[in-house]
C-alpha cells in the first residue's frame, strides 16, 4: 500500500499472473469506517448479552407465571373455605337460634344485629371478597391482578380469617351459655314432678269432699290412687328423699324437689329410701299399702309449692289415670 498525501492505497491481487486492482480511500473515510465497524461490533456484542439476559429474563418470567397461576389457584381454594366456613358458621349459628327458643334462652348480642334467617355479615359492609363468594370460579381475576379494592387477595383472605376468628370465639362462648342453660333447664325439668307415681285408677281427686271417716266436708289435698297392694310407688321427679311415719299418712315419703316443691307419697307398705338418699324420676321409692288412716289399699299423691297443696294432675303429663268416683262420700272406694 502506497501512501500519499490524505489518501491510503490500496492493491488487490487477484493471483500471481492476473492484473493487480488498486483504488484509493481517504484517511478520514477510512477512520470513519473503522468507527462504524467498531459501533457495530459493540452494538452486536450487546445485542448478543441482551439477548442471552431475555433468555434468562424469559425463563424467570415463566417461572413467575406458573406460581402466580398455583397462587391462583391456592387463593381460589382459600376463598372456598372461607366459603364452606361461613355456611358452617350460619348453619350453626340458625341451630344455636332455634334451640334458644327452645329452651326460651335470649339471643347473644351479636345475633340480635344479624337477620333472623342469616348470620353471614351484610354485603355492603364488606368487599365482595370478603363476603365469602363460592362457586368454581374466582370472584376476580387473581391472574395479572396485585389487588382488590386496593388491598392484594392475600390481604383480604387473612382479613376473611380474622373475622372468622372473631366470629368463632362470639358462637363458642355463645354455645358454652347456651350449654349451661340447656343444663340448668334439664335439671330444672328433671326435679320438676311431671308422671304418675303408681298404675292405677283414681278415686278420689283434688279438691273438698266429704271425709271417709267423720262426713264432714274438708279439703282433700292431693289424689287417691287406687292399686293392688305392693304395687310399686316411683318418683316422679328427682330430688332428695324424707321418710316419715304419722298416725294419718302411715308410712310415707316426702321428696324435696328443690325451688319449694314437694311431693308426697302416704299409706305406703313400705319405703325402699333412706333420709337422705337422691332420687331421679322413675326410681321405686316404696311400695301400695293401707298404713295410717286408710280404708283400704292406695296411694295418696300429694304436690306443694311452697308450703301450699296444688291439684296433682296439674303436674301430670300422661293420660294414665282418670277421677272415676265422685267425692260426695258414696263412694267406697279405698282413699284417706
Amino acid at each position: 500500500m502506497k501512501k500519499e498525501p490524505g489518501f491510503y492505497t490500496i492493491f488487490v491481487l487477484p493471483g500471481q499472473t492476473a492484473h493487480p486492482y488498486r483504488f484509493s480511500i481517504r484517511r478520514k473515510t477510512c477512520a470513519w469506517l473503522l468507527g462504524v465497524c467498531a459501533v457495530v461490533m459493540l452494538l452486536s456484542g450487546g445485542l448478543f448479552v441482551d439477548y442471552f439476559s431475555m433468555l434468562g429474563r424469559m425463563a424467570d418470567l415463566a417461572h413467575l407465571r406458573r406460581q402466580t397461576e398455583t397462587q391462583a389457584v391456592q387463593i381460589q381454594n382459600f376463598i372456598q373455605t372461607i366459603d364452606q366456613f361461613e355456611q358452617q358458621m350460619a348453619q350453626l349459628s340458625e341451630f344455636d337460634r332455634k334451640v334458644r327458643a327452645m329452651i326460651d334462652l335470649d339471643l347473644p348480642p351479636a345475633d340480635r344485629r344479624l337477620s333472623p334467617s342469616s348470620t353471614v355479615v351484610p354485603p355492603d359492609s364488606v368487599s365482595s371478597f370478603e363476603a365469602g363468594l363460592g362457586g368454581p370460579e374466582p370472584p376476580v381475576n387473581l391472574v395479572g391482578q396485585g389487588s382488590v379494592s386496593g388491598m392484594t387477595p392475600w390481604v383480604l383472605i387473612e382479613k376473611d380469617l380474622q373475622r372468622l376468628q372473631t366470629r368463632a370465639k362470639d358462637r363458642k362462648k355463645s354455645l358454652r351459655a347456651l350449654a349451661e342453660a340447656a343444663e340448668a333447664k334439664t335439671t330444672l325439668w328433671a326435679a320438676t314432678p311431671s308422671i304418675w307415681p303408681v298404675q292405677g285408677w283414681t278415686s278420689s281427686g283434688f279438691g273438698e269432699r266429704l271425709s271417709p271417716f267423720t262426713g264432714v266436708r274438708t279439703m282433700h289435698h292431693g289424689i287417691d290412687i287406687v292399686a293392688a297392694l305392693g304395687t310399686p310407688v316411683i318418683a316422679t321427679a328427682a330430688g332428695l328423699v324424707l321418710t316419715k311415719t304419722d298416725k294419718g299418712f302411715g308410712n310415707y315419703v316426702t321428696i324435696d324437689h328443690g325451688r319449694g316443691v314437694q311431693t308426697y307419697y302416704g299409706h305406703l307398705r313400705r319405703a325402699v329410701v333412706a333420709t337422705g338418699q337422691r332420687v331421679v324420676r322413675g326410681m321405686v321409692i316404696g311400695y301400695v299399702g293401707s298404713t295410717g288412716l286408710s280404708t283400704g289399699p292406695h296411694l295418696h299423691y300429694e304436690v306443694q309449692i311452697d308450703g301450699r297443696a296444688v291439684d296433682p294432675k296439674n303436674y301430670i303429663l300422661d293420660e294414665q289415670g282418670s277421677v272415676s268416683s265422685s267425692s260426695d262420700g258414696k263412694n267406697r272406694s279405698p282413699r284417706s
